[in-house]
């Protein structure tokens, strides 16, 4: 079970800092109103009313394309012939890609698309993987 945590762990972080650097383009690209406070729900959900459905399916690529790379990392450390660090992996990244959906409150269509989306993208990325080996 160590054998696989460890690039499960690493594939993780990888995808993180994938998605990470990706909604920082996104928040380029598309700017959240002036005067929004996370820390007030009903201000968070009246900003991400706003923001326009175009930025929640880039936002839903980054999240998955993250995931893929998880998958994708894990498979690679893990130099093993099962998916289960990357499945590992793409489970961590729903994790918090599902803890982002309590605190930014996107719409409902969002949180229904992605959740099931992440594990069959890290999946896809082992699949990749091995197909090359």
């Amino acid at each position: 079970m160590r054998k696989n945590i460890y690039p499960a762990i690493a594939g993780f972080i990888a995808g993180f800092i994938v998605i990470y650097s990706l909604e920082q383009l996104i928040r380029f690209i598309y700017p959240l109103p002036s005067g929004v406070n996370f820390d007030n729900p009903e201000s968070a959900r009246q900003a991400m009313s706003r923001m326009p459905a175009c930025m929640f399916i880039v936002l839903l690529c980054a999240h998955e394309f993250g995931s893929f790379i998880a998958g994708l990392a894990a498979s690679l450390l893990s130099g093993r012939g099962t998916s289960t660090s990357s499945l590992i992996a793409g489970a961590l990244v729903m994790l918090v890609g599902i803890w982002g959906m309590v605190v930014i409150y996107p719409p409902l269509w969002y949180v229904i698309t992605s959740i099931p989306l992440y594990i069959p993208f890290a999946y896809l990325g082992y699949r990749v993987v091995r197909k090359k080996m």
